[in-house]
Formats: C-alpha cells, structure tokens, sequence
C-alpha cells in the first residue's frame, strides 16, 4: 500500500513539475510511465492475491475437517496420505502467517490468515 501511495505522489509530482517548468524534461513522463506501471502491478496484487489466499484457506479448512473425520472414523489405510497432506498445509500456513507479518507484504494477505492454527 505503501508503494501505492508512493507511487501517486511521485505521479503527481512529476505532472506538477512538468506543468510549471519552461524547459522541456524528459524525466517526468519517465516517472510518470515508471510509476504508473509499477503502481498498477501493486495495485493488481491488493486486489488479486487476497482473492487466491481465501480460496487457500477455504482449502486448508477443508483438509482439516477431512482429517478430522478421518481420525474419528480411525481409518488408518490413508494415514500416510492424510500425514503428507497436513504437512503440505501446515507448511503453507507457516509462510503465509510470516509474510503476513512482514512490513510491505502484510497488506498482501488478508489478517484471516494468523487466526488460522495448524493442524494437529
């Protein structure tokens, strides 16, 4: 978000720059193109990944309840398989929660993600 915000400012700047300026620059459209590209990448990102890491967590949620079933039932014809799988997903829930916590990348991943426990 805060490379957004950036960004916007530094559009704008350059805009202004160019529009009081006498002589003629080329950097300002430089920036402008520079900036609003990669404004553009961020902003396709706060909108597209949250989007990918609830269908993640919809699908973490699902292994949980099918291995919860399945410890009930005790079958254990499929415990090698279901061990893999709630590895998989508790790898994923670890790199999730750490990038969630980073500065930069926390605006990424939506907050559902640290309420999430791993499976046991």
């Amino acid at each position: 978000m805060l490379l957004l915000i950036v960004c916007i400012v530094a559009v704008v700047v350059s805009i202004v720059y160019e529009s009081r300026s006498r002589y003629g620059h080329d950097w300002p459209a430089a920036v402008v193109i520079f900036c609003g590209i990669i404004g553009l990448v961020v902003l396709a990102g706060l909108i597209f990944n949250p989007i990918e890491v609830r269908g993640d967590i919809a699908r973490f949620n699902a292994v949980r309840s099918t291995v919860e079933r399945a410890r009930q039932n005790g079958e254990s014809f499929e415990d090698a398989a279901l061990q893999l799988e709630v590895a998989e997903q508790n790898k994923w829930l670890a790199g999730r929660q750490y990038f969630n916590s980073l500065f930069f990348l926390g605006d990424f991943i939506p907050d559902e993600v640290d309420e999430l426990e791993p499976i046991r």
